[in-house]
């Protein structure tokens, strides 16, 4: 060996070696489950919730190594290429500082169209509401956001785009009354809405293209399933790991307290029948439960059939399709959904 190692130019010691790397099946077996519950996670989201749990000391470039082995990473999105832009205004710097709604588009099985409301905090990245419908009017954009203020306590700003739904005169008017101030991006351009484009990024990847919707009656329960998912289980990079709930409880605690010595909204500035005192003592201002704790007829009559207070006629969100699915197919439709994701 000594002979033949000089004469090929080998090292004795690489020769005779022999590696003390525990095997990696059981590392692998543990990767593969947190896979199962959270799909879209990277090898470094993948690591951290390994070692929040009962783990150990285990190094991220392990992990990556696993990942790679096994052939595990997600396919690379390809990135357009993006001028220069100015930086977006107004930051928010506490919880309930701005808010920002947006719309996103997707179908049903038959094809027919769907739009997804959605409404996120962009201090603490949780997302408030998402609303679904065939369709919506700025009546119905406001009997939304009506809900959200009586749950959250109304926001100082409230950012959008210029869609027809947001700039109509109707909803202007209501938040002037509630002393809520509107800031609109600039036409054509989206970065500055960085984080609602996030939130809507995040919904797209996560649940729309990862779900096929029979019914609308079916998209508004799995949506609120995947809300629940996105508030209280999803690790968020942004948040340094936490969760948009965790975050809140963390920096927020109490509903509007300031951060960086920022002022919080005015109580005066809530809507009617929102209770200052007890969003003070942080009383009702989380995330509702999962669908499948009341079940799903519950989670469809959590979307509000609010009236709204403007002085115009009365006006509802419909809650019904033309095809509407009783609460026994609703529970049919969730038990289905958590049954396939339990058993992938």
């Amino acid at each position: 060996m000594r002979r033949g190692c000089v004469l090929t130019g080998m090292s004795r010691n690489a020769v005779g070696y022999i590696s003390r790397r525990p095997p990696d099946e059981a590392l692998l077996a543990d990767i593969q489950s947190v896979r199962q519950a959270h799909p879209c996670y990277g090898y470094r989201r993948v690591h951290r919730a390994l070692t929040q749990g009962e783990k150990g000391v285990l190094n991220p470039k392990r992990v990556h190594r696993v990942w790679r082995e096994n052939g595990l990473q997600h396919p690379k999105r390809k990135r357009r290429k993006r001028g220069r832009h100015g930086h977006v205004p107004l930051k928010a710097v506490y919880a309930n500082h701005v808010w920002t709604y947006d719309f996103v588009e997707d179908t049903t099985q038959d094809g027919r169209k769907l739009r997804f409301l959605t409404l996120a905090d962009e201090h603490n990245r949780r997302g408030l509401d998402v609303a679904v419908g065939r369709s919506f009017k700025s009546t119905e954009v406001l009997a939304v956001l009506e809900q959200a203020f009586a749950r959250f306590g109304a926001p100082v700003y409230l950012r959008s785009d210029n869609g027809s739904e947001f700039i109509a005169q109707t909803v202007q008017t209501w938040l002037q009354r509630l002393g809520v101030q509107t800031h609109y991006i600039d036409p054509g351009s989206p970065w500055q809405n960085a984080f609602g484009e996030s939130f809507n990024g995040t919904l797209r990847r996560e649940h729309l293209n990862r779900e096929v919707f029979a019914t609308l009656a079916e998209a508004r329960v799995l949506t609120q399933g995947w809300l629940y998912y996105y508030n209280t289980q999803r690790l968020h990079t942004a948040l340094h790991y936490r969760t948009p709930d965790q975050y809140f409880q963390d920096t927020a605690g109490v509903k509007g307290a300031p951060i960086s010595g920022a002022s919080p909204p005015n109580p005066q500035d809530l809507p009617l029948g929102a209770d200052p005192v007890g969003m003070e003592n942080g009383a009702e201002h989380h995330t509702p439960p999962h669908p499948a704790v009341f079940g799903p007829a519950t989670a469809l009559r959590s979307l509000p059939s609010v009236a709204l207070s403007s002085g115009r006629a009365t006006t509802t969100i419909a809650q019904t399709d033309h095809n509407p699915v009783t609460d026994g197919q609703n529970q049919e439709i969730l038990s289905f959904h958590l049954a396939q994701k339990m058993g992938a």
